[in-house]
Order: C-alpha cells, then structure tokens, then sequence
C-alpha cells in the first residue's frame, strides 16, 4: 500500500499554507498528497425542536415543516462547501506541480477520519487554526491537540504563510517522542541538506552532552548540517528566542510528553510552542 500526506483542510484561512506546505513534502519524499475535509457535527447548529405550550398544533406542525426544510438547505450548503473545498485544493495543488492528489470529504469529526486513514498516512499536515479558532486572541483550532494526541504519525502544523524551509530547530529533551523525530529526520530525505540547530534547553548533566554529540552525528549521517546547544532556562522562552534570533523556518519537537490532567496543572510547553510561535512546527507522539 503506498503511503500518502495526509493533508487537513476546512478552507480556513490557513488553507493555502496547508496545501504548499504539502506540496514541498511531496517534493521531498515523492509521495501523492490525499485532501480531506470533513463535515464535522459538532459544528452543525442542532434543530430547534422544542416548541412553546402555548403554540397550537397546526402552528407547531406548519413550523416543523420549516425547520425540517432548513435542515435540508443547510446540509445541501455544507455538501457545497465541501466540494468547492477540496476542488480548490486539487487546483492549487495541481498549480504547485503536484500530479498525485486524491480528494475526500466525509461526516465525522477530523481524529475519526486520520484514524480510518492511519494505515496510508506517512505524515498529517494541517492548520494551526481552522475556521471557528481566533486569530487575534491566539486560539488554537478546537481539533490540534486531540489529533496530534491521537496520531501515530508525524503532524506538521503550518503557520498562515508557508515559508520556504532552509534553517530547523530540533527541540531535543532526551525523550522517546523527540527520538521518534531523530529516527524519521534520519531515515527520511526530507531535510537533506538543511542547516538543523540541535537544541536541549536546561542545566548540564552528566552525559548530556555526550548524548547531544551522538544525536547530532545521527543527524549529520541523515544528510543535515548540524550545530548543537545546551542552553539553560525556560524551554519556552528558549526556544521562542532561538527561533527569533536565528531565523528558525521550522520547529521539531515531540509533543504532549504528559497526561491531560499534568498539562492542566503546570501547563504544556507544546501548546505554549504553538501557540505563540510564528512559524511551523512538526509534532511527534
């Protein structure tokens, strides 16, 4: 079965950097590229059922009718939209060079619809914010955190502009899920050649710094230019300063390292990333 990118797209403004974003993997690791948008229930307004005493029977059955025909013209709306949705992507896709695209809409929440594709997935590419998250405030899409939760492969969230990607920031804290990402940046061609700034962020310990050496000479055998730091302090202040200072196209990090209930707690480090970050970020479970 031959592996696809998974691309995620509700025609939010993000929708153009999902698409070159998935174009430039395609590129790198000549895979086609599979749209899916889906029609998610719970963003679907339910219908209003529940009448007054007050309201006759005719009334009440004359306004059934009413909403029952509303409910038709918003379902036959949505079936719309979808279509125009992932016919865009196929033009902007086609319009990038890309020749392997497949499209798909189906009802479902976005984690139903990953998972049923799970077995094709190389990598899942989507938004940092869909269409109901607020721009202005940071929100992020309601969907992010439970499909990256829920993934077994790769997720990339895009920023609103792709970027072309030359310089990476490897985010490394030693765990199996930052591992997961060494092992695919080695094994896959798609950073071959890039300048990748291996970064621990915290106090020395003691064989830290060998571990760092082995991780960037790893990394050096995949076909990156590595440079390597251990920097005390905040991870999240950190990295957003290296990223700023350095020109960071792309961060990699493993994610959601801890359970829902700690994330509540002491708050996540991965969320904080996506959230205030202005580039991309590649996610590993």
């Amino acid at each position: 079965m031959s592996k696809i990118i998974l691309t995620c797209s509700d025609g939010s403004y993000y929708a153009d950097s999902v698409y070159q974003h998935s174009a430039w993997i395609a590129e790198k690791l000549k895979l086609g590229i599979h749209v899916l948008h889906m029609l998610d229930p719970e963003w679907q307004d339910p219908p209003i059922l529940d009448f007054s005493s007050n309201i006759g029977i005719e009334p009440q059955a004359a306004l059934l009718d009413e909403l029952i025909r509303l409910e038709e013209a918003k379902s036959r709306v949505a079936r719309l939209k979808a279509t125009a949705i992932v016919q865009d992507a196929r033009g902007r896709l086609n319009k990038a060079g890309i020749k392997k695209i497949s499209v798909e809409q189906r009802p479902g929440t976005l984690v139903e619809g990953i998972h049923d594709l799970s077995e094709r997935t190389r990598i899942v590419v989507l938004g940092k914010r869909g269409e109901h998250a607020s721009f202005a405030q940071k929100h992020l899409g309601s969907n992010l955190e439970r499909v990256i939760r829920a993934s077994t492969h790769p997720v990339l969230v895009t920023a609103r502009n792709f970027k072309p990607i030359k310089k990476i920031l490897l985010a490394y804290d030693g765990g199996p899920s930052v591992k997961k990402a060494v092992q695919f940046m080695v094994e896959e061609p798609m950073f071959n050649g890039l300048n990748c700034h291996l970064l621990q962020v915290g106090p020395a310990q003691n064989g830290l710094e060998k571990e760092l050496e082995d991780v960037g000479l790893q990394l050096i055998d995949g076909g990156l230019k590595v440079k390597t730091s251990l920097v005390p302090g905040e991870p999240e202040d950190v990295i957003a300063k290296t990223v700023k200072n350095e020109g960071i196209d792309l961060l990699i990090m493993g994610a959601y390292g801890h359970s829902r209930i700690r994330q509540f707690i002491v708050g996540s480090t991965t969320t904080e990333m996506i959230r205030t970050c202005p580039i991309s970020a590649l996610m590993f479970r």
